[in-house]
C-alpha cells in the first residue's frame, strides 16, 4: 500500500528512476514516491488535471500530461523539476515513449488525434486524425 496525501483520484503510473509516478489528478498534483523508503520523496504542483506519465530512462526526463489543458510538461529526473513545455492543440489523456523511435506519442480524446512528437529534433510534431477515442497505446519497435 502508497499512503499519498490529498483527494483519491489518481490517473497513470510509471516507474523513474527506481522510483513510482504517480499523476494525481484530484489534488492537481504528479507525485513521486521512492518505493525503497516507502515515502513521497517529491511532488510537482500545478499540473491541472493530471493525467499521463511517460518515461525517457536514457534521457533522463519524464513526460507529464493533462486532461483538462493543452500540453506536455517535461521533467528532470535528476530533481524533479518542470524544465519546459511542449504545446498541443488539445488535451492529452494518455501518453507513450518509445526510446527507439526517439518519439513521445499522445492521445487526446477530445481532439480525436494521435500526435508523434520527435523530442530529440525541436519537438517536431505529426498529427494522426484517428475519427475515434483512442484510449490506451502500445509500441512494438519490430513493427
Amino acid at each position: 500500500m502508497v499512503d499519498l496525501p490529498g483527494e483519491p483520484g489518481f490517473d497513470s503510473i510509471a516507474m523513474a528512476n527506481g522510483n513510482l509516478v504517480i499523476a494525481h489528478s484530484a489534488a492537481n498534483t504528479v507525485d513521486i514516491f521512492n518505493m525503497p523508503r516507502r515515502r513521497l520523496i517529491a511532488q510537482i504542483k500545478n499540473i491541472p488535471g493530471a493525467s499521463g506519465v511517460a518515461v525517457d530512462a536514457q534521457g533522463g526526463r519524464v513526460y507529464l500530461s493533462s486532461k483538462t489543458s493543452p500540453g506536455i510538461y517535461v521533467v528532470a529526473m535528476h530533481d524533479w523539476s518542470v524544465e519546459n513545455t511542449i504545446p498541443t492543440d488539445a488535451p492529452v489523456d494518455t501518453m507513450l515513449f518509445s526510446a527507439s523511435a526517439g518519439k513521445l506519442f499522445l492521445s487526446s480524446e477530445v481532439a480525436q488525434i494521435i500526435t508523434a512528437v520527435d523530442v530529440a529534433h525541436g519537438n517536431f510534431q505529426q498529427k494522426l486524425n484517428v475519427q475515434g477515442l483512442p484510449q490506451g497505446m502500445a509500441f512494438d519497435p519490430e513493427q
